[in-house]
């Protein structure tokens, strides 16, 4: 049984293979590894990781899946999992038999570099975390590289924010070497970066040894080293919800501008800043729901806070760390805000320099997301909605229709820039039973909604503008909802309103195309999105009917179970097809077609493109896929053809002008398009760009095309983080394809 905690437990391997398991284990994983990991592990006990399973219920029957394994001593007990996985097998081990061998096998960098290590064991009381645990250090951690190799990038740069913390805390020689590779750790593939990253993890990793021997129990104050970072870190976690590496970095980076302010010279405040950057990504809502009163109220939760005063950890330099409580939580609430609207707002250089054969993986679509969510909110039956996003419309969705679900009476929320968000929850908040605000930003509320508007007070909502945002008061009758929609403009406001049907009601509407009532069915503006909202609402079990001007939907099956899937964006795994129809050897790993998605035409376009002539112009439609102009216009300047875009003036009612805004930007740089009131133009012949600012507007996928003008030339890009509406993770991912970022 282990009683010591010395570096000399650490074990450092290149493959599972090499593992010498001792005779009497029992092997306990993470069921979510990946299946090459998992098959070559003994014979292991299967255990869903996260907080569920650090409980003393869940705890005491892995005991007994253990004991049915082995029931007397020896025993040693392999965790191979992440913290959570390390935490509950860790107090199972410490406590079962008072006592029986432990080793740890980490999967994630944040475990191989800091949970797995001090012996910290715990499990949770309720919603309340880490109340019941022991001081229990493992006999054994192995890291294997193999392991590190398999993690997806995301997770990985979590991990690289324990291991910046711990060379700045206590290892001042090895900080020159992570100059070296802050970058590419943070981006590059691991074949690249195997041997820097394995120095600096030992390196870390020992600098957590030498503070945890100084303070095994935690009883002198010297082990309060290691929260550097997690003053802010756990405010954030506990508000937005983010993972635990982001937070520190955003926790280090305050630290940074704080301790700038005691006694750490600036010189090492930015050292520690440029560290830290290539791991952040940026946090939805955060300047906007983060008030003072609330964030003083999450640090006061904290368990660094003590007889009511802030412990915070600072540098004084380099590897010389100090506990104070000088710190009030206003210099804190400032040094947060400061950094990160500096580091919002801060342009950036951009190049592809350097391309690398690439496989890239994109997050679920936002358009099926958000319809997806807003119909779970409104069916009576149990709802499984499969995909993942971080994209800023998405989570600003989760947490409005969470909130809108917990309010009894009248309910305000927050939707920031998103007009899917917007527009669907204008519909969700008509069948609450109390009014509800809904807050948006002046540019979203100066785009058009008119006719979504007239269409809810039609089927008997009050909507009303109110200072800031509109006030939704509830339809009263509910058996049938009627009303005409207008869709010439956005299929948005005849999808919001087809969603009503997912709470109950017969929804029959009458769809325009002009003012006086008309109807085309080739006007509908992105006909294919609504196409989409039918069959995400007939997976929900509303059946619809769509005959010429008159959709009618009916409830068949809201009461039961559904699954809605939201599948791989293809509007923003557009930017990838497009660099490698323009030679980069990058290419997206999880989409698929064909997809109920608009944007999933673009390797037929592309084709069109690629065929055309220079003594001819090809003509694309794009009414069916507008999102799609910004990246097709970048495949266009650069291709031989002369291109013409057309049905497309709808996309100067998105985020931006598209269409203005696009031939604005292009000149920026030296290159020429020419608008035209239904589109666009390229002429025939590639273009050259010289080094210029290529302004955004605000319009993330603006941003995402000036990523395809950087593979000719270097630029610097406005506002490049108005990626996160739709794809939060772009920039890193621009990165790992061989592009620079930064300055």
């Amino acid at each position: 049984m282990s009683s010591y905690c010395s570096v000399e437990s650490v074990v450092y391997l290149d493959s599972i293979g090499l593992i010498e398991w001792p005779e009497h284990h029992v092997v306990i994983a993470d069921e979510g590894l990946p299946q090459d990991i998992l098959s070559k592990l003994p014979d292991p006990i299967l255990v869903p990781a996260g907080e569920q399973l650090k409980s003393l219920a869940s705890v005491g029957e892995l005991a007994e899946r253990v004991l049915a394994r082995r029931s007397s001593r020896p025993l040693v007990i392999v965790a191979v999992g992440g913290g959570s996985v390390g935490d509950a097998v860790g107090f199972l081990a410490s406590t079962l038999w008072r006592g029986v061998d432990l080793w740890h096998i980490p999967t994630t960098l944040l475990a191989m570099v800091d949970s797995a290590h001090g012996g910290k064991t715990a499990v949770n009381l309720g919603f309340a975390k880490n109340q019941i645990g022991t001081f229990y250090p493992a006999e054994k951690i192995l890291i294997i590289s193999e392991i590190l190799a398999e993690l997806p990038m995301p997770q990985r740069r979590e991990g690289l924010a324990e291991l910046i913390k711990g060379l700045w805390l206590d290892d001042a020689a090895a900080l020159d070497r992570y100059d070296e590779v802050a970058r590419d750790l943070a981006h590059a593939p691991f074949a690249q970066i195997e041997a820097p990253m394995i120095e600096l993890l030992r390196a870390a990793i020992e600098v957590k040894y030498r503070i945890v021997a100084r303070d095994p129990h935690e009883k002198l104050g010297v082990r309060t080293f290691l929260n550097f970072g997690h003053t802010v870190a756990h405010a954030l976690e506990l508000e937005f919800k983010i993972p635990h590496g982001l937070a520190v970095g955003w926790g280090m980076m305050a630290a940074a501008k704080v301790s700038s302010e005691f006694e750490l010279d600036p010189e090492s405040a930015r050292r520690l800043a440029q560290h830290v950057e290539p791991i952040l990504e940026p946090i939805t809502g955060m300047l906007q729901r983060l008030d003072f009163d609330r964030f003083d109220a999450l640090l006061k939760r904290d368990k660094k806070t003590i007889d009511r005063a802030l412990r915070s950890v600072l540098l004084r330099a380099p590897g010389d760390p100090v506990v104070t409580r000088e710190v009030t939580s206003t210099q804190w609430f400032d040094a947060l805000t400061e950094v990160y609207s500096e580091w919002l707002d801060r342009p950036r250089r951009i190049e592809w320099a350097a391309p690398r054969d690439t496989s890239i993986a994109i997050e679920a679509s936002k358009s099926e997301l958000n319809r997806a969510l807003v119909i779970a909110a409104l069916r009576p039956g149990e709802t499984e909605v499969i995909g993942y996003s971080l994209a800023d419309d998405v989570v600003r969705a989760r947490v409005a229709l969470a909130e809108l679900s917990r309010a009894s009476g009248e309910a305000t929320v927050h939707v920031g820039l998103g007009g899917t968000t917007f527009r669907f929850l204008l519909a969700a908040a008509a069948l609450r039973d109390a009014p509800t605000r809904l807050l948006a930003e002046p540019k979203l509320l100066s785009r058009p909604h008119g006719a979504l508007f007239d269409a809810l007070r039609e089927a008997g909502a009050g909507v009303e503008e109110i200072d800031g945002g509109i006030l939704v008061t509830p339809i009263a009758s509910r058996d049938v909802i009627s009303a005409s929609v207008r869709v010439d403009e956005s299929s948005q406001y005849v999808s919001a309103m087809a969603m009503l049907a997912s709470g109950g009601a017969r929804v029959e509407l009458t769809l325009m195309t002009d003012a006086e009532g008309g109807f085309a069915r080739e006007q509908v503006a992105s006909a294919r999105y609504f196409e989409m909202t039918l069959d995400l609402l007939r997976d929900a079990g509303v059946e619809s009917t769509w005959d010429g001007a008159r959709v009618v939907l009916t409830p068949r099956d809201v009461h039961g179970d559904a699954t809605l899937e939201a599948h791989a964006d293809a509007s923003s795994a557009a930017v990838w097809s497009v660099a490698r129809f323009l030679g980069a050897p990058v290419e997206v790993s999880n989409l698929s077609y064909p997809s109920r998605q608009a944007d999933s035409v673009l390797p037929d376009l592309l084709t069109q493109i690629r065929s055309g002539g220079a003594d001819e112009v090809v003509e694309i439609d794009l009414h069916g896929a507008p999102d799609l102009l910004p990246v097709l216009s970048a495949a266009a300047v650069f291709s031989p053809a002369a291109v013409r875009f057309t049905r497309v003036a709808h996309a100067r009612i998105k985020e931006s002008n598209r269409i203005d805004d696009l031939a604005a930007a292009y000149e920026r740089v030296g290159l020429v398009v020419t608008t035209h009131e239904d589109g666009l133009e390229v002429a025939a012949g590639v273009q050259t760009p010289a080094e210029g600012r290529w302004p955004v507007f605000d319009d993330h996928r603006l941003a995402m095309t000036g990523a395809l003008v950087a593979m000719y030339a270097s630029i610097e890009v406005e506002e490049p983080w108005v990626v996160a509406k739709s794809y939060p993770r772009f920039w890193a991912d621009y990165q790992l394809a061989g592009g620079v970022f930064g300055g």
